[in-house]
């Protein structure tokens, strides 16, 4: 599995160099791993793809995280699927419905109307 150098911080201050996997990257990205740990979608590879091109990935008072702008191969994406299926607890998933988003943009919409079903959902 592929390995990156990437750097991240919190809200105030204070840059930490990181060195992990692909899997130990997506789990460093605030919005990415809210949507595995909350929601436990796995987004796709266009999705992700387009993420990795940005480098950065802002939270404002949750932090956040840049790196060195990448994509990664099919090949690469299935190994990380794997690998989360196979995290002990993690529970993950595709999601078909939010597989179609055309970008990332929208796909942020989808997780957020997602999590709002969650909450009217805890709410009854």
């Amino acid at each position: 599995m592929r390995t990156l150098r990437y750097k991240t911080h919190g809200a105030v201050g204070g840059e930490t160099w990181q060195h992990g996997s692909l899997t130990e990257f997506v789990f460093a990205l605030p919005h990415l791993s809210h949507s595995l740990r909350t929601l436990k979608i796995v987004p796709p590879l266009h999705i992700l793809n387009e993420l990795f091109e940005t480098g950065v990935s802002e939270a404002g008072m949750s932090g956040g995280c840049r790196w060195r702008p990448f994509r990664i191969s099919q090949d690469e994406y299935s190994e990380l699927v794997d690998d989360l299926y196979t995290l002990p607890g993690a529970g993950v998933s595709i999601d078909g419905l939010l597989s179609k988003c055309a970008n990332l943009d929208e796909w942020h919409e989808g997780i957020l109307a997602r999590l709002r079903q969650a909450h009217a959902a805890s709410d009854d």
